[in-house]
């Protein structure tokens, strides 16, 4: 798909990156209560937060475009495609957007319980290229969902994303992804909006803010915080894990409020969590992606 180009330019001071695009209008914000994030478990659990939110909403998404695209390709759309085997397993539609003819491949999906080799795809995504090359397009989720039925995980999305090639490569996301396992579901909702922008290859950074609840149901902490990249996060082709740079935290929906932590991601999948005050402990890759459906989310993202 050509809309994942991962070329630009940002600014770089003193081995800090400064995130392009930072400032934002506070019309669409909401009140939240801020997270209390206190320890050095609280700022990893944030981290983790942060991460899983902005992998299901990915992951999610873009499966749905990729299967737009495909099918648009194999001059499927506009008819009924049976899911798996079975008459109840369900079943999709891709409707092509005849209204920008210059790029033939967006259009919507409609999916309706679709039981397909233990995944499971439901809800509706709009997709929308705005040029030629698809350098800017819409997209809308609504009740959007993948799952894996033989692990009983789901991941939701509801919301809009963006995404545009300016100056840097960006793409921006409101709305709410969740995570529900075994039946229970944390929901992460941005606070104002969540914004990735690609740096370089395989180099992202970005800010936003989260707003957690239920976060019990994953080892996840409630309320709202937000976050910075201060030094770009290395992340390879094929999975969505994060193997260097570090993030700033800060309890409330400010991603430049006072700090709480900062979290530096290992190439091991460790990460190394320090507060205002000093102190600092290392979180192991099994502690670290075991808090807010964090596991689950990278393994959507590796499929």
């Amino acid at each position: 798909m050509e809309t994942f180009k991962k070329t630009a330019l940002c600014v770089l001071v003193s081995a800090s990156l400064v995130a392009c695009g930072g400032s934002d209008d506070d019309s669409d914000k909401v009140s939240a209560t801020p997270a209390s994030l206190t320890t050095t478990s609280d700022i990893a659990k944030a981290a983790a937060g942060i991460q899983a939110a902005k992998t299901i909403a990915d992951v999610v998404i873009n499966n749905s475009v990729d299967t737009i695209e495909e099918v648009i390709t194999e001059g499927k759309a506009e008819k009924d495609i049976s899911c798996g085997t079975s008459p109840s397993a369900g079943k999709f539609k891709v409707t092509a957007n005849t209204s920008t003819a210059s790029y033939t491949k967006d259009g919507t999906i409609v999916s309706s319980m679709c039981l397909e080799n233990g995944e499971k795809f439901d809800g509706t995504l709009s997709y929308q290229c705005n040029d030629a090359k698809c350098d800017n397009a819409s997209l809308v989720a609504t009740n959007l969902v993948w799952g894996d039925t033989s692990k009983a995980v789901d991941l939701k999305v509801n919301g809009s994303s963006t995404w545009s090639v300016t100056s840097m490569p960006q793409d921006d996301f409101r709305g709410s992804a969740s995570i529900t396992k075994s039946g229970v579901s944390t929901t992460f909702s941005s606070y104002d909006r969540l914004v990735t922008q690609y740096f370089a290859k395989n180099q992202i950074v970005g800010y936003g803010g989260l707003t957690v609840s239920g976060g019990s149901a994953t080892n996840c902490v409630d309320g709202t915080y937000a976050y910075s990249v201060k030094n770009s996060l290395i992340m390879n082709s094929g999975t969505q894990r994060i193997s260097g740079g570090v993030i700033r935290i800060s309890s409330g929906g400010n991603s430049e409020g006072p700090e709480s932590g900062t979290v530096t991601f290992n190439s091991d999948g460790s990460v190394k969590v320090k507060l205002p005050s000093g102190m600092e402990a290392t979180v192991s890759k099994a502690e670290f992606e075991s808090y807010c459906g964090l596991k689950e989310a990278y393994d959507f993202s590796e499929k």
